[in-house]
């Protein structure tokens, strides 16, 4: 022996140089050759391979956890949309309409309304109430006036 002692690669090199993590070549062909991190929209399944994130993950830690959502209104962890979208099959999030706080199965079947003045599931002002066309408040008719617009 000429004073070299061979040690072990860490888990994610197939091979390795001057130290068990600078990788030569990675194990699982899907991990980038110089690091062997998993590449973007897969995660590191104890070091053995990378496993595909859930379809609205650009970046997980797991099957189920991300790190950063391929939609800017949806909301890690788990990727749900933001208060006041709709997810459209889990692919993209549609605003709900302008006077839904919360929709559900489609963007004006709202399930809460932006205020209390208004009802579900169309969220329109209630008797004795009108919608401002500027700021989409309800306000109140006039006390002659049962209804008005």
């Amino acid at each position: 022996m000429d004073g070299f002692t061979c040690k072990t690669c860490n888990l994610e090199c197939g091979t390795c140089v001057t130290s068990a993590d600078e990788c030569l070549t990675c194990k699982d062909e899907s991990r980038s050759p110089s690091n062997c991190l998993c590449p973007d929209g897969k995660w590191d399944n104890i070091g053995l391979t990378c496993e595909t994130c859930a379809p609205k993950c650009k970046l997980c830690e797991s099957a189920t956890s991300c790190n950063t959502c391929t939609d800017s209104s949806r909301e890690a962890p788990d990727c749900l949309c933001e208060h006041g979208f709709l997810d459209k099959e889990g692919l993209t999030c549609e605003s709900c309409n302008r006077r839904c706080a919360t929709c559900v199965e489609t963007v004006n079947n709202c399930h809460t309304c932006i205020d209390e003045n208004r009802s579900v599931p169309d969220c329109l002002c209630y008797d004795g109430k009108y919608e401002d066309l500027v700021s989409y408040e309800c306000k109140d008719c006039d006390d002659k006036c049962a209804t008005c617009t």
